[in-house]
């Protein structure tokens, strides 16, 4: 695997490797997402049983069939006090482990990379010593991505609203269209952007975004559209076991298969990244 990240590599290659790396090391991977994702699905499970939900089946198929759009209400979206709480406890759990969650899978991949021996709890651990950059690093982006979309959404939905008025189709129209537009923008900033994590590892850097913005110069489009390819196939991974709530409905076991498609796109996507920031990092360095 070394011989593939000492020379810069195209789109398909990075495809290839990462696919690779997945398949390779998937019970390494899994394991470790397990063990930061495991505690917040099982809280989630448990919020939902006490909270009165059907375990295996909650609304079945042929209710949703017979319900009409008058009477019909998502079952997902009506939820209890226990599932509120639980469902707060649980964001503010992700918003802690998944800069650890990802660190990890990283530095798996750089052990990979390096052809270098690891164990799990090794890179968990090593992962840790950069807890509080990694968190903090994490949360700015967040703020800073919630200040750059809010505003911009704001716009179109009024420019959309307003036009609507006028004619509903045109309105319609142009809201996908600055949709469109909004996204392809917010990805392309945000593609910059998305190597901090591996930097505030790697360069001991924080919150990395700097370091990062360098790293993809000259390279964003092409780093955006391999974001784009793996946004395509976790929506299609998500589809699929979202279908199994045809028969489930909103049931525990629906919410536990959903948090798996969550767990298994995660680390699919996190290796990606790593696989495109290493290439980026051999990429500098030849250029250099």
């Amino acid at each position: 695997m070394k011989e593939m990240f000492d020379k810069p590599m195209r789109f398909a290659q990075i495809l290839e490797t990462t696919i690779q790396i997945t398949k390779k090391h998937f019970s390494k991977l899994f394991l470790i997402a397990l063990i930061f994702m495991g505690p917040i699905i099982l809280l989630q499970a448990l919020g939902e049983l006490i909270g009165g939900r059907g375990f295996f089946v909650d609304m079945n198929y042929s209710q949703l069939l017979d319900a009409s759009f008058e009477t019909y209400e998502d079952p997902m979206l009506v939820t209890s006090l226990p599932e509120d709480i639980t469902m707060t406890i649980i964001t503010l759990l992700a918003l802690i482990f998944y800069p650890i969650l990802s660190a990890s899978i990283i530095l798996l991949v750089k052990r990979v990379k390096d052809d270098e021996a690891y164990t799990v709890g090794e890179l968990i651990k090593k992962a840790f010593t950069r807890f509080w950059p990694l968190l903090w690093s994490t949360l700015l982006l967040g703020v800073i991505v919630f200040g750059i979309l809010f505003i911009p959404t704001m716009l179109i939905i009024t420019i959309g609203i307003t036009t609507m008025f006028a004619d509903p189709l045109a309105g319609i129209g142009i809201i996908i269209i600055l949709l469109l537009i909004g996204f392809v923008g917010f990805g392309l900033l945000f593609t910059r952007w998305s190597f901090y994590l591996p930097a505030v590892l790697f360069d001991r850097v924080a919150p990395g975004l700097t370091v990062s913005w360098n790293l993809t110069k000259g390279r964003t489009w092409k780093l955006f559209l391999l974001y784009v390819v793996f946004i395509l196939i976790t929506l299609v991974v998500n589809l699929v076991f979202e279908l199994s709530g045809l028969l489930l409905g909103a049931s525990v076991l629906y919410g536990i298969l959903i948090n798996i498609a969550i767990l298994l796109t995660t680390l699919f996507t996190t290796v990606g990244g790593a696989v495109m920031y290493f290439d980026s990092v051999t990429r500098k360095d030849i250029n250099s």
